[in-house]
């Protein structure tokens, strides 16, 4: 029988383990079996659901609603849920105040500047006295008219 040197040895011996492991995840990865159920799209779950909801004493599936209205009561529930999930709506910031321009012209505190509303108010009120005059005017004209002497 041959000897082997002390370095191959101790090699040998530490090979075993690694060859031990690697044998063992082999197993393993093969081991796993294939999954039995083919994957469900998102648009037949969602109907399957809708169709087990309960109702009364039923479910949703003992109405016989026509396909196509169930397909479109899924597409809404999963527009719905993807714009909750996704969609995240970020509000505008507020506007900043508008920096007025440095050579820009202010009114002068002490200046004979009002605003457009003071001015307007006399014109307003004349116009209101004015037609009320009038109207007061037409109104005693007819009852002088209808009024026999």
């Amino acid at each position: 029988m041959q000897t082997r040197p002390p370095g191959e040895a101790r090699l040998a011996a530490s090979m075993i383990p690694a060859l031990a492991l690697l044998l063992a995840f082999a197993l393993r990865q093969e081991a796993t079996p294939p999954p039995e159920t083919p994957p469900v799209s998102i648009e037949q779950e969602v109907l399957d659901n809708v169709k087990n909801q309960a109702l009364g004493k039923g479910t949703v599936a003992d109405l016989e609603l026509p396909d196509e209205f169930l397909r479109r009561v899924g597409d809404r529930i999963i527009r719905e849920s993807f714009e909750n999930r996704y969609r995240i709506v970020v509000p505008d910031p507020k506007p900043q105040d508008a920096v007025p321009e440095q050579n820009a012209s202010r009114p002068v505190g002490d200046s004979n500047f009002q605003p457009p509303s003071a001015v307007n108010l006399p014109l307003v009120i004349g116009t209101i006295l004015f037609v009320a005059f009038v109207a007061y005017v037409v109104l005693t004209a007819r009852a002088r008219k209808e009024t026999p002497l």
